[in-house]
């Protein structure tokens, strides 16, 4: 593998989501927080939302906020293989 594939490798693990942490403010209560971890399933290679429960914190420092768009876009994501069981 060459030096540019390898770059192309790092920047497209590096902009992934998948092993990330973001947390979102409650609507209903912007005191509250949660925080959000993307993790890849093998088993249908789609991205799992794992959710904490609600905190009356801030939120942590060091993380993302999440764009308001990304969930929308990872939870319309879906997986191109058929299941055959």
């Amino acid at each position: 593998m060459d030096l540019r594939q390898q770059q192309i490798q790092n920047d497209a693990s590096n902009h992934s989501i998948i092993n990330k942490v973001y947390w979102i403010r409650m609507k209903d209560n912007p005191k509250y927080m949660r925080t959000i971890y993307f993790k890849l399933n093998p088993f249908t290679n789609q991205i799992d939302k794992h959710f904490s429960n609600e905190l009356y914190s801030e939120p942590p420092i060091g993380v993302e906020e999440l764009p308001p768009n990304l969930m929308r876009f990872v939870g319309g994501m879906s997986n191109p293989l058929p299941y055959t069981i």
